[in-house]
């Protein structure tokens, strides 16, 4: 898609952390710049970019490269979106997956609704718990609970 149609705006981060190297590339397409007949784009109106977002890098010793596209209503440089897009993936990294793996809560029965959301608040107030404590992570605090 750069190739013919170069973006309005880029963003690239190099992430080191936990043994792994991560590159992110942020493209930024403004929707009137592009041929709405070639991305079909007419049925939504209130798109206002096209974002290409581009990950490398290393996990231990593999490499792995992915790509993945957004709309947004949003009209920003590659910066700002790329800050927006990192932000909820730690929403999603910081309490999404904690709850699934952590506190399994994806496991739990389905049947009864009322005792799954009463274990959810439950679990996410034992989640802020932690936090408050000052445990970098929830499993830190359950070690620390345990051993006490």
């Amino acid at each position: 898609m750069s190739e013919t149609h170069p973006p309005n705006s880029e963003n690239q981060t190099v992430d080191i952390s936990q043994g792994r190297q991560i590159v992110r590339k942020v493209s930024v397409f403004n929707i009137e710049s592009l041929n709405t007949a070639e991305f079909n784009l007419s049925e939504w109106s209130n798109i206002s970019s096209l974002i290409k977002v581009e990950r490398s890098g290393t996990r231990g010793r593999k490499d792995y490269e992915h790509e993945a596209y957004y709309i947004s209503s949003l009209s920003a440089d590659a910066e700002k979106i790329s800050s927006k897009i990192r932000g909820h993936w730690l929403i999603e990294n910081q309490l999404h997956w904690v709850k699934d793996v952590i506190f399994q809560e994806d496991i739990w029965p389905r049947h009864d609704y009322k005792a799954v959301t009463n274990l959810s608040i439950l679990s996410t107030i034992s989640m802020n718990i932690y936090r408050l404590l000052g445990f970098r992570s929830v499993k830190a605090g359950q070690r620390w609970l345990c051993s006490s």
